[in-house]
């Protein structure tokens, strides 16, 4: 028995440094006594597997970098992608989860820039909040005063000083926007699912939708929530409307 777990593990380890590149598949094929042809298959379908989860999950910061014209810069970081993090999920979405991070930490080398770890991480979130397996509600119900109200529970409130959801927006209508190239002022955008579709959204985030959020949170009537704030109450209602409209809060009722 301790025989053959040794073997085997032997065989992972030669199995792990094939397909993460970490050695030619051909010196991998000799120690293992098999043939490259054959092995090299498995290094393709893991290096494809990877692949297909960042273009699909991270399609907007994998195409700023250069994935889909597969230029030098690009196949460099994915080969270090490969090596540093190898999917460990059997969901295959999952294989793009560590990118954000991975990035994060390429941006000194000048890999990366922040723009882009703030982009993968607004797309990781996407991903992330269609895969939440909370329940919405199965209708979709405008404001009525008084109702009771509620966060919708698939809510992520990120933050980063770019105008990330604006490009991401522009983006995805085919208006090739412009790439921010320094910090600026912090930007709140709201990642949600949204009950009426079940599709995840994003929105940067305004006072108006903020303030709602807060009073729900709360759990602040309009009464006091106008007192507290100095609005008049048509204001603080028109807020919770289009907060409910938008699906970030669920009216119960």
């Amino acid at each position: 028995m301790t025989t053959e777990r040794t073997d085997l593990e032997a065989l992972q380890r030669h199995m792990h440094t094939a397909v993460k590149g970490l050695a030619p598949v051909h010196v991998v094929a000799a120690a293992l006594g098999v043939d490259a042809k054959r092995l090299a298959i498995y290094h393709r379908m893991i290096r494809h597997h990877v692949v297909a989860a960042l273009q699909t999950r991270l399609g907007a910061t994998t195409a700023l970098l250069g994935a889909g014209e597969e230029t030098p810069a690009w196949e460099r970081l994915l080969a270090a992608y490969l090596a540093d993090c190898p999917p460990s999920h059997w969901a295959l979405g999952h294989a793009a989860g560590a990118f954000p991070g991975f990035l994060a930490e390429r941006v000194e080398a000048g890999d990366a820039t922040g723009f882009h770890v703030a982009l993968a991480e607004l797309e990781w979130a996407l991903y992330t909040v269609n895969r939440d397996a909370t329940r919405l509600p199965p209708h979709h119900r405008a404001y009525v005063e008084g109702a009771p109200l509620a966060l919708n529970p698939t809510l992520q409130i990120l933050e980063w000083p770019y105008p990330v959801a604006a490009f991401l927006a522009a983006f995805n209508r085919g208006e090739g926007p412009a790439v921010p190239t320094a910090p600026g002022d912090p930007e709140l955008v709201l990642v949600f699912r949204r009950p009426a579709s079940g599709n995840p959204y994003f929105h940067a985030a305004t006072p108006a939708l903020l303030f709602a959020l807060k009073m729900v949170h709360d759990g602040l009537t309009v009464a006091d929530a106008a007192a507290a704030s100095g609005q008049p109450a048509e204001a603080v209602q028109a807020a919770l409307a289009d907060a409910v409209q938008q699906g970030l809060v669920l009216a119960l009722a």
